[in-house]
């Protein structure tokens, strides 16, 4: 990092090299939020004294070995000194800047697969150190997380040497929950070591399971937040999560609504069912009851890990919006609090457009509740005249 007038922020920028600093504390006083990196230097020297927010000594020691600038210009703050043509950082810059200071023998090969990994930049890590690996694999909490995901132990797994550990794991079906996994016991052994706080492996896992799910979406253009499913049939959730499929069904003349939906894990298994009476309403609340049910019955079947899809674009949008909606009918907004409380609870919640093509099974779910005696029905397996759309959604 090049300071000249010292305008980075403190907390929210990686100007120290472990990541934003809001990450490794446990919070940021309101009154140091505004911070930038020129207001801790003084005199040619880091002086904290000023600051209400607590950093741990660790943390403070690596900042104090960051050299302060010896003056102050008018030039915003830059990354400089990468081989790029306009010497400002970029990852793929500064990846070729480590390769110069490594061995011939470590430019070639492993490298070039790591480069190719579709993956956010920040899983992608030159890691060969003995130590490093002891991090990510082989000290207690690490193996902790590593066994409790399952699929990656094999008989090798904790014998590996890192290079051949990391090429049998970073390809194949498998791939984006290691990925996930590498970083996030990176950040949790940070995050003790930095901030003296431990995250216990359920907030690991669960950290996991949610950032696979979102590595597996697909590639969308910038200005399509929906997140929608670009096939035509359903897909099997990563390994560890379950996908929910909701849909409703709605009777224009008596305005009464009936919701549907599966749950279904990472091998394409049937989980559990559901169709149900709703009462009256409109079609775009008996959306939002639909995810809302099926929330429900994933969280009372303790599956930590939900990648929900529905074919109402209108609603994942809503659902992934954090601000409240304008002119709503009371009934929407309640079905959407009550969505947001669920959501809020320990576990990892994605929501995700699919097309109607895609979510057939849900759909008929749906229109089963017309015929219901009852307002409510668990599906323990599927309904035989359903077994046609579940593979059809398969295929």
């Amino acid at each position: 990092m090049n300071f000249n007038r010292g305008d980075t922020s403190v907390w929210y920028s990686d100007w120290t090299g472990l990541g934003p600093l809001c990450n490794l504390l446990p919070f940021v006083h309101i009154v140091d939020s505004q911070k930038q990196v020129s207001d801790i230097w003084n005199e040619g020297a880091w002086d904290f004294s000023q600051l209400y927010t607590l950093i741990p000594e660790a943390m403070q020691s690596h900042i104090r070995d960051i050299p302060v600038p010896l003056y102050v210009s008018d030039e915003t703050d830059s990354w400089g000194g990468w081989p790029s043509s306009d010497h400002k950082y970029r990852t793929k810059s500064a990846y070729l800047w480590l390769q110069e200071q490594q061995s011939p023998s470590l430019r070639a090969g492993p490298w070039r697969l790591i480069w190719s990994i579709k993956a956010p930049e920040k899983v992608k890590c030159n890691a060969q150190s003995e130590s490093t690996l002891h991090v990510l694999r082989d000290y207690t909490a690490a193996q902790e997380v590593w066994c409790r995901l399952r699929v990656f132990v094999h008989p090798d797994f904790f014998l590996d040497d890192i290079m051949t550990w990391l090429r049998r794991n970073f390809r194949g079906p498998n791939a984006a929950l290691f990925l996930a996994a590498v970083w996030w016991i990176w950040r949790a052994r940070n995050s003790t070591v930095f901030a003296s706080t431990s995250w216990s492996a359920d907030f690991v896992i669960q950290k996991i399971l949610h950032m696979s799910m979102e590595f597996n979406l697909p590639n969308l253009p910038e200005d399509d937040g929906s997140h929608a499913h670009n096939s035509l049939w359903w897909s099997a959730p990563p390994v560890g999560s379950y996908k929910l499929n909701v849909d409703e069904s709605f009777h224009h003349q008596s305005r009464l609504m009936f919701t549907g939906g599966l749950i279904g894990d990472s091998l394409g298994q049937w989980v559990c069912g559901y169709s149900s009476k709703e009462g009256i309403g409109s079609v775009f609340e008996a959306e939002l009851l639909a995810v809302r049910r099926g929330l429900s019955l994933a969280w009372e079947k303790r599956l930590i890990s939900i990648m929900c899809e529905s074919d109402s674009i209108e609603v994942i949008h809503m659902l992934q919006s954090t601000s409240s909606p304008a002119s709503v009918a009371p009934s929407i907004l309640s079905a959407l609090m009550e969505i947001r409380e669920l959501t809020s609870r320990a576990w990892s919640v994605v929501f995700v457009h699919v097309l109607r093509e895609a979510n057939s099974a849900a759909d008929f779910l749906a229109k089963a509740g017309h015929s219901l005696d009852v307002d409510y029905c668990l599906w323990v397996s599927p309904p035989a005249e359903c077994l046609p759309l579940l593979e059809e959604d398969l295929l």
